[in-house]
């Protein structure tokens, strides 16, 4: 747990704040409480860091989310946090969250439908990957991507976060992610299902057992053609290891200097 104290330059309305003012994005953590405090001229977000793997929190404040004494909006705000967790990016995966706009390097192998990559529903960043569909015309086939990378480092864990679409069962359509050979011969089966969450969730990867290799992470929807669609979104995709010197301490490096009133200034106090 971290607190960020956000400081304006006038008394806020404290019924204009909630645990939604404050958005983040980047690494796994979640906004818990918001009080005001300091005669209503400070608002104290708790913040929840959840995630196994550190790196960079961006906490954003959109412009007009808070009203201040008279009912004047905020600028808008954004301030980076460095997170030092369990765990921290190896940096082997490549484009790990689509940003490029594109797929290499990462490679596609089924193209019924194509996968693609989208700024329709990205978990951080602009974009996200989509494999199958989520409207549309059902395909008749399987939509497939993947990335090859190593040798894996010992003690490394593979994270990636994943949004799940259906309208069919698993005896017909499927979303599956593997960890393969470079040969495409199936190591491990992560997960095979044909689930329909609609939301992002994480999935990690003890990777102790492909120590030292070179091998694959594939993502892939199979659909039957019937009219019954399934998709799966996929986005940051992080082979993580041990970090040098955890800390669970947020150190601000804000962006922006927003000037109309009231102007958020970060104060994190872990």
């Amino acid at each position: 747990m971290a607190t960020l104290d956000v400081t304006f330059n006038e008394p806020v309305d404290p019924n204009s704040i909630s645990i939604g003012s404050l958005h983040l994005s980047g690494i796994v953590a979640t906004v818990t409480n918001v009080q005001v405090i300091n005669n209503n001229m400070t608002a104290e977000f708790t913040i929840n860091f959840t995630g196994v793997i550190g790196g960079t929190l961006t906490a954003t404040i959109p412009a007009d989310a808070i009203t201040d004494q008279f009912g004047n909006p905020n600028a808008a705000f954004s301030g980076d946090y460095q997170y030092n967790a369990t765990f921290c990016d190896s940096a082997l995966i490549q484009n790990e969250g689509f940003e490029t706009g594109a797929f290499p390097p990462w490679a596609i192998d089924g193209f019924s439908n194509q996968p693609v990559v989208t700024t329709d529903n990205p978990h951080s960043g602009s974009f996200s990957a989509l494999a199958g569909q989520v409207s549309g015309p059902e395909a008749n086939g399987n939509s497939q991507f993947y990335q090859q990378f190593g040798p894996v480092p010992a003690g490394a864990i593979l994270s990636f976060w994943h949004w799940d679409y259906t309208t069919d069962t698993i005896a017909f359509d499927w979303q599956d992610a593997y960890i393969s050979n470079t040969n495409g011969v199936i190591l491990q089966t992560i997960f095979h299902q044909c689930e329909n969450g609609q939301s992002w969730l994480n999935t990690t990867v003890d990777m102790a057992p492909y120590a030292g290799q070179t091998v694959r992470i594939k993502f892939a929807v199979h659909q039957n053609g019937a009219g019954d669609v399934t998709g799966m979104y996929v986005d940051d995709v992080v082979l993580a290891t041990a970090c040098a010197a955890p800390s669970p301490t947020p150190t601000p490096t804000p962006r922006g200097n927003p000037t109309p009133r009231p102007r958020p200034t970060p104060h994190p106090r872990p």
